[in-house]
């Protein structure tokens, strides 16, 4: 079904006819199967072996084919669904890896200065009310402060394109 342009099926609707045996009475059997998918056109089922007086072979059984089928056989039809392939992204740089530490006195001043700075930056950028409700976390999040500190126990930190980077 996903491959169905790929694998030169011709319409994303016949292989879900073929599976399910919309086109038959009786359990698909795979040989034949196999046989219509690569030997027959797209509208060529075995409902004609039903009726073989009737030139579009048995009305009961006969698949209803759709006016619009799928996006191979109607692409125009199905352009306004489909989004645009996204663009390659790139992966972000690794982070370094940080050992498990104690915490000293100078990682509880710098978690201080970080709660105090986001917490002058909350009310700056959005009001007291925010940073009343919701806290700082708008602009650090707590995870985000952690690996600061951390990386600043570490002496990873010194420029502002590692601190990107972590």
């Amino acid at each position: 079904l996903i491959n169905a342009d790929i694998r030169n099926i011709g319409c994303r609707r016949r292989v879900l006819t073929l599976v399910y045996s919309n086109d038959k009475h009786s359990k698909p059997d795979m040989n034949i199967i196999t046989h219509i998918v690569f030997s027959r056109s797209a509208t060529d089922f075995d409902h004609k072996d039903c009726d073989q007086d009737q030139p579009l072979g048995c009305a009961r059984c006969a698949p209803v084919a759709p006016m619009v089928c799928c996006d191979i056989c109607h692409p125009l039809a199905f352009e306004d669904v489909f989004t645009p392939k996204p663009s390659r992204t790139t992966r972000g740089l690794r982070k370094s890896t940080v050992k498990p530490y104690d915490s000293g006195s100078q990682d509880h001043e710098l978690r201080q200065a970080l709660l105090q700075w986001r917490d002058e930056e909350t009310r700056r950028l959005y009001g007291s009310a925010i940073l009343h409700i919701h806290g700082g976390s708008f602009v650090l999040p707590i995870e985000t402060m952690k690996r600061i500190i951390q990386c600043a126990h570490a002496g990873i930190i010194s420029t502002p394109e590692q601190f990107r980077r972590e």
